[in-house]
This record gives structure tokens, C-alpha cells and sequence, in this order.
């Protein structure tokens, strides 16, 4: 769910003194309605609508949604398991690194991508790498070199302290 939600509901949690705590999830006569107001933002810079959910809000009076313990137990057994769902989330690497080649970001994030599953690149990478860091003018990456200023330390040091 959206940060403003989860920020809404870490408030009522964390705030002893004002919050309703845990009751937030009780569905008895103890529990508390989520208003849930979906409103947009403004246009961003590329002309985007987003949705804005900062105006929830928990219900001031407490109100069941489950009359009996019965009914409190067939709602807590139609319930997901969030652990379950999560895990059947999981991808296996290569579906991963495909999809990020699909979507033509595999180049932006592949080295950190390696770094962090330890992958050593082939040689035929590091020739390819070599090869491509080869073919930049040294201008490039060095600056501009004035090959004309060969001053000795003690003539750079005279010049700085006449500043």
C-alpha cells in the first residue's frame, strides 16, 4: 500500500498518547474503520497525475465489522498471509536480469547488480570493457592537459603565495 497509508498507520501505532495502537487491526466492537480518501496531486513537470492518499483517516468511534466471535473467525480465515504472498513474489536471477534488459536499464545497473551478487564478469566483458575505455579521447578523461606549463614545485609555490 502507499507510504501516506503506512505513515498513517505507523502514527496510530507509535503515538501512546494519542494514537489508537493495535486496535487498528482489532475487528471487534474495539476496532476502528479506515477511511481510506483517494485524491490526486497536482501535474507535475511532465504533466503526471498521481493519486494522494494523505487525507485518510481512521474513523473517530470504534465500530465492528464482526458482530460475533464466529464471524471474527471466518474473517481471520479469508485472510492472506502476507509472508506467503511475498514469497510467491520472488523471481528467479535470470528472469530478473531479462526483464531489466527488456526494459533497456541492464546497462545502467548491471555493475552494481554483479557487486552485489558477487558475479565476476567473463574475460570477454573485462576485453570488452577495456576496449571501450580505450576508444575515449584522453582529453576526455584527463581534461584538457597544458603540455606547455612544466613549472617546477618551487615556482608553483611562488605564485601561490604572491596571491
Amino acid at each position: 500500500f502507499p507510504g501516506k497509508v503506512e505513515m498513517k498507520l505507523k502514527e496510530q501505532i507509535t503515538d501512546t498518547k494519542y494514537g489508537l495502537g493495535y486496535a487498528i487491526f482489532d475487528p471487534s466492537e474495539n476496532g476502528y474503520d479506515f477511511i481510506l480518501k483517494v485524491l490526486s496531486t497536482k501535474k507535475d513537470p511532465s504533466g503526471n497525475i498521481w493519486p494522494d492518499y494523505s487525507n485518510s483517516e481512521f474513523a473517530r468511534r470504534s465500530d465492528a465489522i464482526a458482530s460475533t466471535d464466529a464471524d471474527i473467525d471466518e474473517i481471520m480465515a479469508n485472510v492472506n498471509d502476507l509472508n506467503e504472498y511475498i514469497n510467491s513474489m520472488n523471481r528467479d536471477e535470470e528472469s530478473v536480469v531479462s526483464t531489466l534488459k527488456a526494459e533497456m536499464l541492464w546497462d545502467l545497473v548491471k555493475d552494481e547488480y554483479n557487486r552485489h551478487h558477487k558475479v565476476v564478469p567473463s574475460k570477454q566483458e573485462l576485453a570488452e570493457q577495456d576496449q571501450e575505455e580505450d576508444d575515449i579521447p584522453e582529453d576526455e578523461i584527463y581534461g584538457d592537459v597544458d603540455d606547455e606549463s612544466d613549472d617546477s614545485d618551487e615556482a608553483l609555490l611562488r605564485e601561490l603565495n604572491s596571491l
